[in-house]
């Protein structure tokens, strides 16, 4: 009923060789994404009428406090 296939090893090693070559790229990509994020960051300006600013620094509070919330195991 359970029939095992079983690649050549060669078949294998070439199909992980992709994978890892993949799997390096997405987080080479996913580290410039960041290191974007902290240049937008670190250069931004925020302006405007007081309230709204005052609504996003709430918002901004609310977003860390769920963050640094743990899940309980």
């Amino acid at each position: 009923m359970d029939e095992v296939t079983t690649m050549p090893s060669d078949d294998v090693l070439a199909i992980q060789h992709i994978v890892q070559r993949k799997l390096g790229r997405c987080l080479l990509r996913l580290q410039q994404y960041e290191q974007l994020q902290k240049v937008i960051v670190t250069h931004g300006e925020l302006s405007g009428p007081a309230d709204p600013l005052q609504q996003l620094e709430a918002c901004a509070a609310r977003i860390t406090a769920v963050r640094n919330t743990k899940i309980p195991s």
